[in-house]
């Protein structure tokens, strides 16, 4: 049972990084949308094979739970506002009021009816 806070690179709109995540390796890129004003981020595998791309990070919901797959991992992605006040991330909120978190699948947040979506 685990929450990791993934660590980000906001000073750049866009940035990717290499996670390791339920004993699995990943590669995530995140990127700010200037046209809808959102960030968003894509996972791959460390082949560059695309896994989810292009997904959407409102604050407070879980962000891959809709999506299956044999390489997608098994708990989820948050964007959670420390903040409590739900208003989309802006641009330089990104590792400040809003922090990426990874919950494993087997955490007690994802098994309650706790869980933000």
């Amino acid at each position: 049972m685990s929450i990791v806070e993934i660590p980000v690179f906001p000073e750049n709109a866009s940035f990717t990084q290499t996670i390791n995540i339920e004993n699995a390796t990943y590669k995530l890129r995140m990127y700010w949308n200037v046209r809808d004003e959102y960030w968003y981020f894509s996972l791959f595998l460390p082949d560059d094979t695309p896994i989810l791309t292009g997904v959407k990070m409102p604050v407070n919901y879980t962000l891959i739970s809709s999506f299956f797959g044999e390489s997608v991992p098994l708990g989820d992605f948050i964007l959670f506002d420390e903040s409590g006040n739900n208003e989309p991330c802006g641009r330089d909120e990104l590792g400040d009021r809003c922090i990426f978190l990874y919950i494993s699948a087997d955490d007690e947040i994802m098994q309650s009816e706790l869980v933000f979506l």
